[in-house]
């Protein structure tokens, strides 16, 4: 998942399509973690009404994200097609993919030997815990702050989680609240990055 681009021209056609393309991926990973922490929870002792409010409230910034991506888009179609990349926006660009692929992969392997193994409630939090540490690089490449806030708490849930699981201690809320957690980072990330797309402050 991307961030807005230290340093770039954040009002040129390509860095707006860019993140305008960002939202919308963020806006997809969160409806993703609100559906895994719904089926979580839902299987858990919690009353059911509750989870169900959780996904109600990790629905509403996705649908949010989804609007200002759209707009993102379209803002970005209007502008004059301007400048080629800078060499800092087309590197900046590789970075990210790296780091992105990385973690795609990371991700199926996990998920492939923990399914191997059929120890399928730790998938949801292995990936959490992937998906934290892969906020570090990135706030690394563009010298945010905010993807280390954000970074710190969703990794020592993850292990949480793992360690729930694999002494038996509260286990059966272990993947539910990996996944809220999971769906809150993308959706904190996501309206951060809408509002440096509508030319807010970064962080």
């Amino acid at each position: 998942m991307s961030a807005p681009r230290e340093g770039l021209r954040r009002g040129t056609r390509g860095v707006q399509a860019s993140l305008g393309q960002t939202i919308l991926l963020l806006s997809f990973f969160t409806l993703l973690w609100a559906g895994f922490m719904l089926f979580g929870l839902l299987a858990s002792p919690l009353p059911p009404a509750l989870p169900i409010a959780l996904a109600v409230c990790l629905l509403l910034p996705a649908i949010w994200l989804l609007r200002g991506g759209l707009a993102c888009l379209a803002r970005a179609k209007a502008m004059p097609a301007g400048e080629a990349p800078s060499e800092t926006e087309r590197r900046a660009e590789r970075r990210w993919n790296l780091i992105f692929g990385l973690q795609g992969g990371a991700i199926g392997l996990v998920c492939t030997l923990l399914g191997a193994f059929r120890l399928y409630a730790q998938i949801g939090p292995a990936v959490l815990l992937i998906v934290g540490l892969h906020y570090i690089p990135l706030g690394m490449l563009y010298r945010t702050k905010i993807h280390g806030l954000v970074a710190l708490p969703v990794i020592l849930i993850a292990l949480l989680g793992l360690l729930s699981l694999a002494t038996g201690f509260l286990s059966a809320f272990a993947p539910g609240v990996c996944a809220l957690a999971g769906g809150l980072s993308t959706a904190i990330l996501g309206l951060w990055v809408l509002k440096t797309a509508e030319g807010g402050e970064r962080a």
